[in-house]
């Protein structure tokens, strides 16, 4: 005959051999996290590659001097920022001087402006 004690001591093991173990669904759900993870991971590699915007570099004098040159110059007499003003010309700002002060290219004012702009 067996023992109540003993039941119970059959009950806890089997119920401690359970909870250790993953079942089969939850061990699929790991799987796939894993796996979408490595492929973002990878998109964002080929992405990186291909288009070489994540990439630095050192900027050369050559460089920065082409860009200066081949800078878009965009002047007027109104309440606005570089920013913008290079924004409709689909370019960057580079420098902006207000009057006869350099001043920031996101920097508001109202007056003579004059804004370089160029494509990076």
């Amino acid at each position: 005959m067996i023992k109540k004690d003993h039941l119970n001591v059959l009950a806890v093991k089997k119920m401690k051999k359970t909870k250790n173990k993953h079942r089969w669904d939850e061990t699929m759900v790991i799987a796939v996290m894993i796996v979408s993870v490595l492929c973002i991971l990878l998109m964002l590699a080929s992405y990186v590659n291909v288009t070489g915007k994540a990439a630095s570099s050192v900027p050369t004098i050559d460089g920065v001097l082409n860009m200066i040159n081949g800078a878009t110059v965009v002047t007027g007499d109104e309440k606005i920022n570089c920013n913008f003003a290079c924004a409709k010309v689909k370019q960057t700002c580079i420098l902006a001087k207000h009057e006869t002060k350099l001043i920031s290219c996101s920097e508001i004012f109202e007056g003579e402006y004059t804004c370089f702009c160029t494509s990076t």
